[in-house]
């Protein structure tokens, strides 16, 4: 009887092993079909974006493992009991389940593309044991629970798994209905498209500093997505911790610091983030709204029935605009944002027997049912979009926002009806459309109580009086005065006779000694051109995506992350004549001052303004998780931006009223953040870490026994980041005429900072001790900050800092791993090539960046459609062809072979000088210095140098003296 019952159980754990086994070769099987699946189709923009923001996740997912001590060599229990206590962390637990969305959103983008990985999947899921019903998706949320309803592209998953909701146009045709346009256009400044967008990736911005929108050029159906620059989510965080004094934690910080100098940095890492940070999310950027339109021509066009379609943006300009023909009519549509006003406007006009007839409607994503807008309309001519930018809960500080759209003709009749706006028959078409919020910049967390809706129609009245071709023309002029100042040539004088979406395409199968000097005119004129639309004086600064986003959750929430993505966006600034463009990163140091210095004061017993890592626009300034570690830095390196301005543009009255006490704020905190060193007697700035990185206290350590720690007391950003400030406060002061006890203490301390040493592997050491890093190719290069964009070395005082910079930079960029593969990190090291005076390896990168998909089709930024590295990408090409951090005006100090041929106009060096070029097989031909400011000057070129004493508004060609 036993062997009878033992004869089945045997039975089943054979089938059950063959089973096992057939389920993980199954398993196998799949893993490799991914793998050839994503090589074959890496070119699909979708599934690279995708892929890129998987990777991203999956690598910071990573990064708080390594914090959290998870590394190689660990047994299983260490391994254990750290997983243990990731998955009890909600911050870690939210950014794995962001991970696996995203990945799950790549691996079904992969399966309709590639039928074989589809069958390869379906192999697992059939073997695969069944555990419990399946789910259905859930129906957008009222306040945390399901609800009935739902429009569509407005939910459709549970709160823990949102859908990204990105702006799409879905057209009734296709792109066989478009004739092959041939068109050819003279500048790079125009970029241009054969086809609609048919994803907000693929769409044009336009923007006027703080009203953004990105057109779509639809045919039948179109859609204009747009943006206001202080419309965000409240942060989770309550009023209560906001308003009241704040905790102190001076004997917190105190106790960090002495663990760190007694060598258990991983203990102070754990012990800083449980009693120092406070987890809360600091709220994201929103979108406005989308216009949406449904064109009727009568019938459907029919295969290359649309001639001669072809969408543009004019960067010179601002202006975007459609042209097509159908049935004998030429249609030509034109959208631009008007200077001076919250206030887009969209032409259209037909010229032939045809006329515009369609029907207008407001829409605005959500997740939950608290965040639907109102629609409806108003008067015979207008709809308005109304509602409050709340997160995941209902808020009572939510900014609440407006949006009013008014149609007027030439022909043809408008009607308003049930939140439709409907125009019919008309030979031309205006549609004024305004948006307004009620963001109260002085207290963000008390709402104003403006009348948004009369607002909005105020200023329609006010565009719709001063006329569409006024309108248009003061817009342009008011572009292009700042635009026009800048002009670059690389190679030859070519024409614009392929669409941008091609030479994007074409320029990511380049091999390493291919590339295409048009796309990077291009590139160069892209990024200034964000830079004027997204930041001006009166706008917010330029956050994560500048001003255009239409996601609810974009990547980082879109927010403004210090440790260098903001100061890269304004990097381009002062070399590339945009000097205005600076201000609103001033203007957003004011506006965090208050709360930052109550953080300074009441938290860490500091003069000064401290300013966290990263915020939103409601200025909350409590030190916050994620991310997962303490950061006071950021405020002082943006400080450092206002001396840069006045080199730049010697602006003493702005100096004097506002820019010092900026400087004098963030020079406070750092005297106060400072403590002697008794390791060496110096003084050091911390506890603080090294932005992103981690490093080890038991190299070479046994299993299981190697220590990971984050923070240091004098890592090598913070003291060159400190001693920057203080050069700076001491410049300004001299320069206004100031001697007082600061500068005293000031220039008392900075003999006595520690300063940067070189490691035994002859690199720049990163932290206080020449530890090992958890990542030697990591994206960020913190420790080499001094280089660039700070000037403490240099070619020219610093030979052996500069050999092991170089070395560094070898190591950094020298697996797929790291930098090589982020975008803002290529244009780092394009800078730090530039300033070695290494013009070849400057390129690779310059080129690196289009081969690792680093811009979408638009050229707009495409790694979580982060705009950084487009506003760096003009700095770096500038910093090829002119530097001034040395004292002296140098021309051509890293210009590569490629560019053996060109001109550059209207480029600015430090001192107030405007510096336009031209050469030729390497050679300068042409050499004029403009002098704004009456300064004397030292101009290089080859080795060679002339002196200069040029009036205000005296020019010279140098050329001559430097052959």
């Amino acid at each position: 009887m036993k062997k009878l019952i033992l004869i089945p159980i045997l039975l089943i754990s054979v089938l059950l092993q063959v089973q096992a086994q057939t389920i993980t070769d199954a398993r196998k099987n799949a893993n490799k079909a991914y793998s050839a699946a994503l090589t074959k189709h890496k070119t699909n923009d979708e599934v690279a974006m995708v892929h890129l923001e998987a990777t991203r996740l999956k690598r910071n997912l990573r990064e708080e493992q390594i914090s959290a001590g998870l590394v190689t060599g660990l047994d299983k229990d260490a391994r254990a009991a750290i997983f243990k206590k990731l998955k009890a962390d909600e911050a870690y637990v939210k950014l794995q389940k962001q991970y696996d969305t995203e990945y799950a959103k790549l691996k079904g983008l992969l399966a309709d593309l590639d039928p074989e990985y589809k069958a390869a999947l379906e192999a697992v899921d059939k073997l695969a044991p069944k555990k419990g019903k399946p789910k259905k998706d859930a129906k957008p949320k009222k306040d945390g629970k399901p609800t009935k309803g739902g429009k569509p592209n407005q939910g459709g998953k549970s709160a823990k798994k949102l859908p990204k909701l990105q702006t799409k146009l879905t057209q009734s045709i296709g792109r066989a209905v478009f004739k092959r346009c041939e068109t050819v256009f003279d500048r790079a400044t125009v970029i241009w498209f054969r086809y609609p967008a048919g994803t907000w990736l693929e769409a044009l911005p336009i923007g006027n500093g703080s009203f953004g929108a990105m057109v779509f050029g639809g045919v039948t159906e179109d859609v204009v997505q747009f943006n206001h620059d202080t419309l965000w989510t409240p942060p989770n965080i309550s009023k209560e911790i906001v308003e009241n004094p704040y905790p102190s934690k001076q004997k917190e910080i105190s106790k960090i610091r002495e663990m760190i100098f007694a060598g258990q940095e991983p203990e102070a890492h754990a012990y800083s983030r449980e009693h120092l940070l406070h987890k809360y999310d600091v709220g994201a950027y929103q979108p406005l709204g989308e216009l949406l339109f449904k064109y009727d021509f009568g019938k459907k066009p029919k295969k290359e029935s649309i001639e001669n379609y072809h969408r543009k943006l004019d960067m010179e300009t601002g202006l975007t605009t459609v042209r097509f023909e159908l049935e004998g009519t030429t249609y030509e549509r034109e959208v631009f944002i008007a200077d001076d006003e919250d206030v887009m406007i969209l032409r259209m006009r037909a010229t032939g027997e045809g006329t515009i007839s369609t029907d207008m409607q407001f829409n605005r994503p959500m997740h939950f049912e608290h965040q639907k807008p109102v629609t409806q309309s108003h008067g015979t001519n207008m709809i308005t979009l109304s509602g409050k930018a709340h997160g995941d809960k209902p808020s009572d500080i939510a900014t609440s926002y407006q949006s009013v759209a008014l149609a007027t003709t030439k022909g043809g009749e408008v009607v308003s009806k049930d939140g439709v706006l409907s125009v019919r028959n008309a030979k031309e078409m205006i549609v004024y459309i305004a948006g307004a919020t009620n963001f109260n910049a002085a207290n963000p967390f008390k709402p104003s109580t403006t009348d948004l809706q009369a607002t909005c129609i105020q200023l329609l009245g006010k565009l719709k009086a001063k006329g569409v071709e006024k309108a248009k023309a003061d817009s342009v002029e008011a572009h292009q005065e700042i635009f026009g100042r800048v002009d670059i040539q690389l190679g030859p004088n070519l024409k614009n006779d392929m669409p941008t979406d091609e030479r994007v395409k074409r320029s990511r199968e380049m091999a390493e000694d291919e590339y295409d000097p048009y796309l990077t005119m291009q590139l160069f004129h892209m990024g200034r051109y964000l830079l004027i639309t997204s930041s001006r004086p009166g706008s917010m600064a330029a956050n994560l995506r500048g001003i255009w986003n239409s996601e609810l959750k974009p990547s980082w929430n879109s927010d403004y992350h210090h440790d260098i993505n903001v100061q890269m966006s304004y990097w381009s600034a002062e070399v590339t004549n945009m000097t205005e463009m600076h201000k609103p990163l001033f203007d957003l140091l004011k506006l965090a001052r208050p709360r930052g210095q109550r953080v300074a004061s009441e938290m860490f017993g500091c003069r000064g303004v401290f300013l966290p890592l990263l915020h939103g626009i409601y200025m909350t300034a409590y030190p916050p998780t994620p991310p997962a570690s303490m950061w006071a830095m950021g405020g002082a390196w943006n400080a450092t931006h206002v001396m840069e301005h006045y080199r730049f543009a010697g602006d003493k009255d702005y100096l004097k009223t506002e820019g010092y006490g900026i400087i004098k704020d963030h020079t406070l905190f750092c005297l106060d953040w400072l403590v002697k060193d008794p390791r060496s007697g110096k003084l050091v700035g911390g506890p603080d870490y090294s932005p992103e990185t981690a490093f080890s206290v038991t190299p070479g350590g046994g299993k299981g026994t190697r220590g990971w720690g984050v923070l240091d007391m004098g890592c090598a950003m913070d003291q060159q980041i400190i001693w920057q400030i203080f050069t700076d406060f001491l410049e300004a002061s001299k320069v206004l005429g100031i001697e007082d006890e600061l500068t005293k203490e000031v220039a008392d301390k900075l003999p006595r900072l520690a300063q940067t040493k070189i490691g035994k592997d002859g690199t720049i050491q990163e932290w206080s001790k020449d530890y090992e890093s958890s990542e030697p190719d990591h994206r960020h290069i913190s420790h080499m900050w001094g280089f660039y964009p700070g000037n403490q070395y240099h070619v020219d005082n610093a030979p052996d800092m500069l050999e092991a910079g170089r070395k560094t930079l070898e190591i950094r960029t020298d697996s797929d791993r790291g930098g090589r593969r982020v975008t803002w990190s290529n244009l780092y090291y394009v800078n730090f090539f530039a300033r070695f005076g290494m013009g070849e390896r400057a390129l690779l990168w310059v080129n690196n960046l289009n081969r690792i998909r680093g811009f979408n089709v638009n050229l707009m930024g495409s790694q979580g459609q982060v705009q950084d590295c487009n506003y760096g990408y003009p700095s770096g090409v500038a910093e090829m062809l002119l530097q001034s951090h040395t004292g002296e005006i140098k021309l051509l100090p890293a210009l590569p072979k490629a560019w053996s041929e060109g001109s550059v106009t209207g480029l600015v060096a430090r001192g107030g000088f405007e510096v336009s070029m031209k050469w030729k097989e390497g050679k300068l031909t042409d050499a004029m210095i403009l002098s704004k400011r009456g300064n004397p000057c030292t101009v290089t070129f080859a080795g060679k140098k002339v002196s200069l004493k040029l009036a205000a508004g005296e020019k010279k060609n140098v050329a001559g003296d430097l052959r």
